[in-house]
């Protein structure tokens, strides 16, 4: 079962992004197919900036795409410059949100060589440059000292 980037929900939700000046980029499986190789994946991986002014550009989007302020409380209770991960459902898609992905990484350097991609309707999407798509031995995905959090 591979993600639908392009399902209505998430095209929306990307659109909120653009439109509230999230920064983020997409990195995992869904941006490896993107980048031309298939991998099969069921989610979709978006890496955030660390920053809480890009928490709460994150968090003004939401409500565009059906959250409410009751689901959004946790989301504001997180301090984005600690590493954070939490998963929101779009639609039917899960996406995993974090805004660490590796101590070698970081968030301001990957982001000045990101790609932006169009898709339907002319959908921006921001995603990781080639060589961190997906790469697990780079990226470090699923780290146990990151924590977990879950809303929506």
């Amino acid at each position: 079962m591979y993600v639908d980037i392009e399902d209505p929900e998430i095209l929306a939700f990307l659109w909120a992004m653009h439109n509230h000046g999230a920064l983020y980029m997409l990195i995992g499986g869904a941006a490896v197919n993107i980048h031309g190789a298939q991998r099969v994946t069921q989610d979709m991986d978006i890496w955030v900036a660390p920053t809480n002014e890009n928490r709460n550009r994150f968090g003004e989007a939401l409500p565009k795409i059906g959250y409410t302020s009751d689901e959004l409380s946790e989301l504001y209770e997180l301090d984005f410059t600690r590493s954070t991960v939490f998963t929101a459902w779009i639609g039917k898609e899960s996406v995993d949100c974090m805004n660490y992905v590796h101590h070698a990484l970081n968030f301001d350097l990957a982001y000045e060589k990101h790609l932006v991609t169009f898709l339907k309707e002319g959908t921006p999407l921001h995603l990781v440059g080639g060589l961190l798509a997906g790469n697990e031995s780079q990226v470090g995905a699923e780290s146990g000292f990151i924590r977990r959090n879950s809303f929506g």
